[in-house]
């Protein structure tokens, strides 16, 4: 590596604004690239009863009612959370600038995550972000090492492949 050299402080400005820039670009990939596992996470959750996770509990057993009802609609009876795929469907990610969201605006899918008075909650989008969570941290930690060593980095070196 060589050391650069400037010919003005006007061209030394130049050159830190531009590799601000690419370090927010950067961190802008890796948080689309961490949110989009997170929505891939909680989508695949759907049909299968999931182990708590963090604060999130294990989601109980549909009731004997509920498989009935499937049935007589022409479901399987224990796909939990998942009868058309349309409330799975609906969660999607969203990043801006610096900050990535990962949700829905299905009103089911609130009930679903946070339960009712007649339904024990399913959590879907928190099951998934705390076990996306080593993932999550070795992507962002790659992205983030490569917006702070510029080109003299490769993100799939830095980042480290976790299942879980």
């Amino acid at each position: 590596m060589s050391i650069r050299e400037f010919k003005s402080f006007s061209e030394f400005g130049l050159f830190l604004s531009a590799a601000m820039v690419e370090q927010v670009v950067d961190i802008h990939e890796g948080l689309e690239k961490a949110a989009k596992y997170i929505e891939e996470v909680a989508k695949g959750e759907f049909g299968e009863y999931q182990q708590s996770a963090g604060e999130f509990e294990a989601w109980q057993p549909l009731a004997d009612s509920t498989m009935d009802d499937r049935l007589r609609k022409g479901f399987t009876p224990d796909d939990p959370l998942l009868r058309t795929g349309d409330v799975r469907d609906s969660i999607e990610h969203q990043v801006e600038g610096l900050q990535a969201e990962i949700g829905s605006n299905s009103e089911k899918l609130m009930w679903l995550e946070l339960g009712t008075e007649k339904m024990p909650p399913r959590s879907t989008l928190g099951i998934a972000a705390v076990r996306s969570e080593p993932k999550i941290l070795s992507i962002l930690g790659a992205y983030t090492a490569k917006a702070l060593l510029g080109n003299y980095t490769e993100i799939k070196s830095l980042e480290m492949v976790h299942d879980g």
